[in-house]
């Protein structure tokens, strides 16, 4: 009706931010952002309760109504308690090859030993695939070192796969197990997705990620690995992501490290992806990243990337989904049925939160538990959720407010086309 004013609900998941004469608006909810000539942000947040533009409420900067609070306290919740895709990490193995400075190995007496056989595991899984009737299971194959366990995951997956859901493998290895004859017989049964970690040049990584036999350079192995896969046939077939562990140490060197990865892998096709992490530890593990110097890192390797015009993934750190704020559809199992809610907590006794269908009190305890109102209330609860469990425990930081700001204010304002 023509002269009736009406006021539009600007999203309280909106970050403004005052660059150049322009102000960037970006939706942490919906991963959108807007820029205007202007440099009030109260100009902006005015238009944005006065316009007619359907395009914005589409890109989620405004509402018709005043109840999102109440929206994503309900998505938090149907998230929590959610039985539609089970996203699990199975732990083959807590030995490896290998001797990493931030590894759970270094937990010593506190290390949860374990059986190799996985018959338990696959009938626990089964029930649980069955019984709750997932549409989808995406299943990590994790460690210590997997590909350690080759025959163990080949049998799990033959299992799975008689059930009537679709899955999704994938393995996170260190890469010196990654031959040819072990990506042909995990092919077989749907295993082709592999995450293979690089520290740094060659020395760096070698002295990061040593082989416990000192005569082998863990570096050289990957190395030499990949470069056989790309040559044969197998190159086009498997999914290989490099994940590049970046800190202090080793920001320096980031374009050596790109540079020396074979050509099919810095193609970054369908199949293959390159992309930064910061450096995370194990609970109990001294080697870790404090937020301030991590922030530091990843924006200066951003712009490395950026401006060497690398072929590498830049998206900002995510706490949500975390297996942490679900009740069963996501989590850390090892072969005797030990589950933990974060990677952070895997071997450490004192974290194992049930055995199989056996809960424990913290598993009661930690359903209960939901994110302050205040923290619904902010704007990067849809990527935090409340913050990190591990992170909270590690650094002692049950907020990680100052380390998204800053990442993703630099992401949307240098990186997003708008």
């Amino acid at each position: 009706m023509e002269g009736v004013f009406i006021k539009n609900y600007v999203s309280n998941y909106n970050r403004y931010i005052v660059k150049n004469g322009r102000v960037y608006v970006y939706n942490v909810r919906f991963s959108n952002v807007i820029s205007f000539e202007s440099s009030s942000i109260e100009e902006v947040k005015f238009f944005f309760s006065t316009t007619n533009d359907r395009k914005l409420f589409e890109l989620g900067f405004i509402r018709d109504d005043e109840f999102e609070i109440e929206e994503v306290k309900l998505w938090y919740e149907r998230m929590k308690f959610s039985s539609t895709e089970l996203n699990i990490m199975v732990i083959m193995t807590y030995g490896c090859n290998c001797c990493c400075q931030y590894c759970f190995e270094n937990l010593n007496d506190t290390c949860v030993g374990q059986n190799t056989s996985p018959l338990k595991l696959i009938s626990y899984l089964s029930n649980l695939i069955t019984t709750i009737g997932y549409k989808k299971v995406i299943l990590h194959f994790f460690g210590g070192e997997p590909m350690l366990e080759v025959e163990n995951m080949i049998e799990i997956a033959k299992q799975l796969n008689k059930l009537n859901v679709d899955i999704l493998y994938n393995v996170i290895t260190n890469g010196t197990y990654l031959s040819e004859n072990n990506v042909k017989k995990l092919y077989e049964y749907g295993i082709k997705n592999y995450q293979v970690t690089i520290d740094g040049t060659q020395e760096m990584h070698d002295s990061r990620r040593p082989c416990k036999d000192a005569n082998i350079s863990c570096y050289g192995t990957i190395i030499n690995n990949l470069e056989i896969l790309g040559q044969s046939t197998w190159a086009d077939k498997i999914g290989i992501t490099i994940r590049i562990n970046l800190d202090q140490e080793n920001s320096q060197q980031l374009v050596d490290i790109y540079n020396a990865l074979p050509s099919f892998i810095k193609l970054r096709d369908s199949c293959h992806n390159i992309y930064i992490a910061p450096v995370v530890g194990v609970c109990t593990c001294s080697f870790s990243n404090l937020m301030k110097q991590r922030t530091d890192d990843l924006l200066k390797a951003w712009h490395t990337v950026k401006s060497n015009k690398l072929n590498i993934s830049i998206f900002p750190p995510k706490y949500a989904p975390c297996p942490f704020h679900s009740e069963i559809s996501a989590f850390y199992i090892d072969l005797d049925g030990n589950v933990y809610n974060c990677g952070g907590f895997v071997g450490n006794k004192n974290f194992v939160e049930r055995v199989f269908d056996k809960k424990l009190k913290k598993f009661y305890d930690r359903l209960e538990q939901r994110p302050k109102d205040s923290c619904f209330l902010c704007t990067f609860f849809p990527v935090c959720m409340g913050g990190c469990s591990y992170e909270t425990h590690q650094l002692h930081n049950s907020c990680q407010l100052s380390y998204l700001q800053a990442t993703y204010d630099d992401y949307f304002i240098n990186f997003v086309r708008r």
